[in-house]
């Protein structure tokens, strides 16, 4: 079921540098989420898949990029109509199978790649297949492998040294 809303885009967090749109406390509730839920919807009647977050006090938002918001034309301030549900397609991510094979071979890096989170796993799709050459794509191949054996490295030297 789709719930529709208005709100205002407003600026989040010490710096201000996130821009998001509140939900209300009822459709927070009508959707059934308790701390984080991958949505779906529009706003301003531009199509987005995003995840609903919790502000750690009791409300919920929605992330809006740079991108969302250039073409909706509007920023910081602005009054917004949102439509929205919950997405159970959002944790599905495609890749091209030439990047399968190759994490295939690479069992380090696919159990990073395994242990992402859904928007890391985009990126990684979105990064291997926005460029059109051969010779790109066999770069970004290597380059998105070493960027998951890094992912590696770090959760592994984060779970030895105790951190969070």
């Amino acid at each position: 079921m789709m719930y529709r809303f208005e709100s205002s885009i407003t600026a989040m967090n010490m710096n201000e540098i996130w821009k998001v749109v509140m939900v209300p406390p009822e459709i927070v509730q009508a959707l059934g989420a308790k701390t984080r839920l991958d949505v779906r919807g529009r706003i301003d009647g531009v199509p987005f898949q995003r995840t609903l977050l919790s502000d750690g006090q009791g409300g919920h938002f929605i992330v809006t990029n740079v991108e969302m918001r250039r073409r909706i034309g509007k920023q910081a301030g602005s009054t917004v109509v949102v439509e929205i549900e919950p997405d159970e397609t959002y944790r599905i991510v495609e890749l091209p199978d030439y990047f399968e094979d190759e994490l295939d071979q690479n069992p380090v890096a696919q159990a990073a790649y395994e242990k992402s989170p859904p928007s890391s796993k985009r990126w990684i799709a979105n990064y291997l297949t926005e460029v059109k050459s051969l010779d790109a794509k066999a770069n970004r191949v290597v380059k998105a492998l070493e960027i998951l054996e890094g992912w590696a490295a770090r959760a592994k030297n984060k779970n030895r040294s105790g951190g969070t």
